[in-house]
Formats: structure tokens, C-alpha cells, sequence
């Protein structure tokens, strides 16, 4: 639009409308390089965040309690930082992961034993199978899919084992508050609060697991 008009306009206005508009595009970049900066500062301190508190789970189950992981397989992000962290304390890995992940080079072939499935749905059913409890730690829709189903199963009589959601820091504050909904709304059964415990502590969540056990309800 500034070329277009340029022969009506003396050329001192012209490169002063000029200047003052890239002066303009550089300040809206910089704003935006700042916010998009900050915004990556806040993800990766979260994500250090989960990463710190799945160590911590480890080291209460691999490293105190001598428990074995059971695990979707993974190498990369959380999942390969459990199994990892599990290794290091000495702990032993029992990895679940469907065929067509492990041939793109994504399964923990360090695993102790390494279970590969035809697909995702045999990989839970494989993983329901082998594990003594549940518990689940932040994560993305392939999590909160396990957490459901595993509390489905129980709420059906399916198994009787014990499932912990880790709330540390709030990270599941908001599917919390939709469960409360689905109880004020009876589209679920207040007596279904009973089928999973909510901590913020690792120690808790596994001394909470090692309680059930011992009762011999599992």
C-alpha cells in the first residue's frame, strides 16, 4: 500500500512513513519473542517439574521398595526418564510397547523384559495383566485414557488394585474438579471416589499401594 501511493508523496514523507513502520514491525517481533520466551521458560520449568517428581516416584519404588516398573517401554520424554531413573537405583524395567513404536526406535530395548504387542489396546491389556497397582503420574491424553479405563475396569469388578492419582503441584486440579461434576450431576456415583486415592507424595502413594497389599485385598 506504501509503494502504491508513493508517487503522491514526497520522498522525505515517504521514507519516514517507512522507517516508523519497520520501527513498528521490530517492536511487535520483540514483544513477541519475549512472550514466546517467557512461555518456554514456564513449559520447561514444568517440565522439570514432572521430570523431579517421576524420579522421586522411582526412587520410592525402585530404589526403597525394591518394586519392579512396569511401563509403556518408551526411551524418549517422561517415559524413558522413569525407566532410566529405575535402572539407575537398581530397580528392574518391565517395558510394554506396541510393534509398529518399537520399529521406529522408540522402545527401551535396555528394558529387563520387553514385551511388543500387535497395538495399544493389547499394550494396556498386557499392562492391566502384570501390574499389582496404578500409578499415574503427569501426562498427556494416552495418560489420563490408562487412569479411566484402569478405574472403569475396577468400578466393574474387573480387578481390585490399587490406583493413585499423583496430584503434586496441582497438575490435576481441573480433572478433579470434573469428576466433582460428575458427581454433583449423579452422572456418577459419589461411592466411585472410592475407587482411586488422590496424593501429592511419592512416598505416600506407595506406602498407600504397600497398605493394600498388605491387607491382602489385591
Amino acid at each position: 500500500d506504501l509503494l502504491a501511493k508513493r508517487d503522491v508523496i514526497a520522498n522525505d514523507d515517504y521514507d519516514k512513513m517507512v522507517t516508523a513502520f519497520q520501527k513498528r514491525v521490530a517492536n511487535v517481533q520483540k514483544d513477541i519473542q519475549y512472550k514466546r520466551q517467557a512461555i518456554d521458560n514456564a513449559y520447561q520449568k514444568a517440565l522439570n517439574d514432572v521430570r523431579k517428581l517421576a524420579v522421586d516416584v522411582i526412587k520410592e519404588i525402585a530404589a526403597e521398595r525394591q518394586i519392579d516398573l512396569i511401563y509403556g517401554g518408551g526411551q524418549v520424554g517422561l517415559m524413558g526418564a522413569v525407566a532410566r531413573s529405575v535402572h539407575q537405583c537398581g530397580g528392574r524395567v518391565i517395558g510394554v510397547i506396541p510393534d509398529y513404536l518399537r520399529t521406529k526406535e522408540l522402545a527401551y530395548e535396555r528394558a529387563d523384559q520387553l514385551l511388543v504387542t500387535s497395538g495399544l489396546r493389547e499394550r494396556k491389556a498386557v499392562m492391566e495383566q502384570h501390574a499389582g497397582a496404578f500409578i499415574t503420574l503427569a501426562g498427556g491424553f494416552g495418560t489420563l485414557e490408562e487412569t479411566i479405563e484402569c478405574i472403569t475396569l475396577k468400578q466393574l469388578k474387573q480387578h481390585d488394585r490399587p490406583i493413585i492419582i499423583l496430584n503434586t503441584n496441582g497438575f490435576y486440579e481441573d480433572l478433579l474438579r470434573q469428576f466433582d461434576k460428575f458427581y454433583q450431576e449423579s452422572i456418577a456415583s459419589e461411592k466411585c471416589q472410592d475407587l482411586f486415592s488422590i496424593l501429592s507424595q511419592p512416598a505416600d502413594a506407595v506406602n498407600a499401594i504397600e497398605s493394600v497389599w498388605q491387607q491382602g485385598t489385591v
